[in-house]
């Protein structure tokens, strides 16, 4: 019985050999499908991932085309705005020179208009004393009759 267990226990052992090879190559092929899936898997992410790339760039070309454009507009919409508070600043300044000028101008007005109230009021003071121009014609007239008349002396 020894050679029968002997004999019986190397075909055990032939046998789990066989199987323990068989397993290795079923588990071998499993990991080249495997691997060859998850190779096919990450191409097939990878090609997604690159085309989503590809077109989130394009739309943020987009986008910032877009952004670009319309910051050009506002620094454009501001250049003219700072144009045009220049030329107003300048119009500002040109009518303030002229405000002083014309306040020159009034005061001197103002001091001739004072002048003038104090000489009418000289010549109102005055007025009741003299005589109109007819008064005078008259009176003129009167004096040269009375110097051309022969005196009685």
């Amino acid at each position: 019985m020894d050679e029968d267990i002997k004999q019986l226990l190397g075909e055990i052992v032939e046998h789990v050999d066989q199987k323990a090879t068989e397993t290795q190559k079923y588990v071998d092929q499993k990991a080249t499908e495997t691997q060859k899936y998850v190779d096919q898997k990450a191409t097939e992410t990878q090609k997604y991932v690159d085309q989503k790339a590809t077109e989130t760039q394009r739309h943020f070309d987009v986008v910032a085309e877009s952004l670009e454009h319309k910051i050009q507009q506002v620094a454009e919409g501001v250049s003219m705005v700072d144009q045009k508070v220049n030329i107003l600043q300048k119009d500002v300044t040109t009518i303030a020179n002229k405000v002083e000028e014309i306040d020159v101008r009034l005061i001197g007005v103002e001091e001739k208009v004072d002048k003038l109230e104090k000489d009418m009021q000289i010549v109102k003071a005055e007025l009741p004393q003299k005589i109109s121009r007819d008064d005078f014609t008259l009176l003129e007239t009167r004096v040269v009759n009375l110097e051309n008349k022969p005196s009685h002396a």
